[in-house]
Formats: structure tokens, sequence, C-alpha cells
């Protein structure tokens, strides 16, 4: 199953991130990319928005992917991945990230040169595939980033 979860990470560029802050649930549409095994996500987004703020008060977060087409409802798939999302500080790391987000979402240029960005790495705990209109599964993970 791992396997599956992993070409669904690959195959997309966009999922939706899902925060809390004290007005409740907050949403956004967000760009990614992820690290080799995808037991990491990244995002990028200025410190200015609700979703940073979010993050930094409670950085249990949520994020969907999924294979929506009006034209192939019955075979949807959707992937939840829940995690604790953490700023990014090491410069060398960061500096990947960004080529790696560059080369996966070129027309965010004008967004990754601004000043004042924060790089977010989403650590995955869980995975839950909704495969279909009625298959589920859930993969838990170690603090290592391996499957339990």
């Amino acid at each position: 199953m791992i396997d599956t979860i992993k070409a669904l990470i690959h195959q997309n560029d966009l999922c939706v991130l899902a925060t809390t802050g004290d007005g409740g649930p907050h949403t956004s549409l967000m760009a990614y990319s992820y690290s080799s095994d995808c037991s990491e996500i990244y995002l990028v987004t200025s410190r200015e928005t609700q979703k940073y703020r979010n993050i930094c008060r409670t950085p249990q977060v949520s994020l969907m992917v999924d294979t929506r087409n009006k034209d192939d409802r019955p075979n949807i798939c959707a992937l939840t991945i829940s995690g604790s999302a953490i700023e990014m500080g090491h410069a060398e790391k960061v500096e990947g990230v960004r080529r790696q987000m560059l080369a996966r979402h070129p027309q965010l240029s004008g967004l990754i040169d601004q000043p004042d960005l924060a790089w977010i790495c989403v650590r995955v705990n869980a995975f839950q595939l909704l495969d279909g209109v009625n298959r589920s599964y859930h993969v838990r993970m170690t603090e290592a980033g391996k499957q339990l």
C-alpha cells in the first residue's frame, strides 16, 4: 500500500492544507514537494498568513492529495496525510527544498523570491488512503519515517 501512497504523492503537485486556529479550522490550497521517501512534505508560505500563524500555535496539520476528476468519480483516490508542521531553519536544507519547489512549480518563482517566507516541513505521522468510494487503508509511520 505504501507504494500506491508514494505514487499518488509523486503524481500530484497540489494539496489542501488544514490547520487549526483560534477561529477554528482553516484550509489552504498549496503547492508542495516532498522527501525521497515521502516521510516529509514541504510547503512555503508568507509569515503574514493565517496558515502560518495557525501552524505556530498548533503544529498538527492535515494535508489532502486527490485525483478528483468529474468524469471518473467512482475511481477517485484521496490521500489524507497527518503530521506535525515545523518551520525549517537549516539554510542548506531550505535551499535544497527551494530548488526542488522551483523545479516542480516554476509558476511560484515570484513568491519564492520574496523576503520573509516560511519553509514548512510536515513530518508525516500517518496516511489514510481512500481508493474508490468504499476502500480505505491506514498506514502509521514511526519516528524514523518508516511504516509501522
